[in-house]
């Protein structure tokens, strides 16, 4: 026998031609079962990010209030996922007096016994040694025990220096006795800036209420 023959016969001993037709069937079968599992998994998770991109165009408001008396306000607080602590090069000088500013008429939480005042100064420029150029005041109301705080600054000419800063591509506006101003919220942080009777504001609270926070505002702007 030669080997074209021996070949032939050893192929048609060996190979199950039924078989392979059937294993070959059962394979498409189940390829064509995991192509359906996956295209119908595929859905929830585009679903999902069709919802996350949605959100993400949306601002995070953790909290609304509206309150209505004499002294109207509609407060909304906007939450930021970050916040960057930056370094400003002052001198800082404690004071007695403060200008521009009446502090009788404003209600700050009973916890914040301790009240100090300060002086923030800056250079002229980069190569100046002198911090000549008063920039802005601070009035500090805190009890250390509990790390709670409530921060004023404010300034005629200038936009108060501040130590952190964040970023928000969309928030709600609050509104205060007509003074629309914009509240934001960082863990158990709240900041806003505004201008009010030809003064440049910053107002920094950490671990107080939002309530007492609204209530303070409130005071402020009247």
């Amino acid at each position: 026998m030669n080997n074209k023959k021996m070949l032939k016969k050893l192929f048609a001993q060996e190979i199950n031609k039924d078989e392979i037709y059937a294993n070959i069937l059962e394979k498409n079968n189940l390829s064509y079962q995991h192509l359906n599992i996956l295209k119908w998994s595929l859905i929830p998770l585009v679903i999902i990010l069709f919802i996350s991109i949605f959100n993400k165009s949306k601002p995070n408001i953790a909290n609304v209030y509206t309150t209505s008396s004499n002294n109207t306000a509609d407060i909304y607080i906007n939450k930021i996922n970050t916040l960057n602590i930056k370094e400003n090069d002052i001198k800082i000088k404690e004071i007695t007096k403060l200008p521009y500013i009446k502090l009788t008429n404003l209600v700050i939480p009973s916890s914040l016994t301790n009240k100090k005042y300060y002086a923030y100064y800056t250079k002229k420029n980069q190569t100046s040694k002198t911090y000549n150029i008063l920039y802005n005041y601070v009035i500090s109301y805190t009890d250390k025990e509990n790390f709670q705080e409530l921060t004023i600054s404010y300034s005629k000419k200038y936009i108060p220096l501040k130590e952190y800063s964040y970023e928000a591509e969309t928030f709600i506006p609050s509104k205060i006795n007509n003074l629309d101003l914009v509240i934001y919220e960082y863990q158990e942080n709240y900041f806003t800036e505004f201008s009010y009777h030809n003064l440049n504001y910053n107002i920094t609270a950490s671990n107080i209420t939002k309530e007492e926070l609204i209530t303070f505002l409130k005071s402020l702007i009247n």
